[in-house]
């Protein structure tokens, strides 16, 4: 009985062991759409800004402030999202790196039994 215990256990352990690469990975993802989704934004309100001044005639009509504030809002959209995502970025490898530690430390009692 004992013996059957153990194997259960590693299958457990084992599918943990999965479990949380597989968790790792749409967390990797999932960082990454949303960081390619702010910079599609953003660069999105840029365009839109080059749009509206190439509707203009005169310099400082309704469509050439509208531009000037899109272009303005898009670059802040950028910078935000660049200070952010390695925010995010910094936050996940250090998740990363203990899951790592978390890994070898379950590798070294396999080893051990």
């Amino acid at each position: 009985m004992a013996k059957n215990d153990k194997k259960k256990e590693k299958i457990r352990l084992e599918l943990a062991e999965q479990q949380t690469k597989l968790a790792n990975k749409r967390t990797r993802l999932a960082y990454q759409r949303t960081l390619m989704a702010s910079i599609r934004t953003g660069t999105t309100i840029i365009l839109f800004g080059i749009a509206f001044i190439g509707l203009t005639e005169t310099p400082y009509d309704f469509f050439h402030i509208a531009g000037l504030i899109s272009i303005i809002s898009g670059i802040i959209v950028l910078i935000y999202t660049f200070y952010s995502g390695l925010k995010e970025l910094k936050e996940i490898r250090q998740l990363s790196n203990i899951l790592w530690f978390l890994e070898r430390d379950i590798e070294e009692a396999k080893k051990e039994e």
